[in-house]
């Protein structure tokens, strides 16, 4: 399952957001799910705390979670805050564990 973040995500839209994602993830049947941030040109950091809340629920219910087409300015944000290897490939403890960084 592929989740798609939109080209503006702050603080004024990213509950809704995270509703409408939440809201797939229960209905979904897949264990890996990727949010795509390949339009995100516009963010804050409470884009980050909306992934970041993706992941926990993802990771609760035994799935493998990613985020992918990052752009280079949220990865940068994620690691200002030590959040980048959260936000890695498979997005498992293990994973995590061996610093696995978001890739584009």
């Amino acid at each position: 399952m592929v989740l798609t973040l939109p080209a503006r995500l702050t603080h004024d839209n990213a509950n809704g957001v995270l509703v409408d994602f939440l809201a797939q993830i229960a209905k979904s049947a897949s264990n890996q799910v990727r949010i795509d941030a390949g339009a995100l040109h516009q963010f804050d950091s409470s884009a980050l705390a909306m992934v970041l809340a993706c992941r926990r629920r993802i990771i609760a219910r035994g799935g493998d979670f990613s985020l992918i087409s990052a752009p280079a300015r949220i990865e940068q944000l994620a690691r200002v805050y030590g959040i980048d290897r959260l936000l890695g490939h498979g997005g498992s403890p293990a994973a995590c564990a061996n610093g696995n960084p978001v890739k584009p």
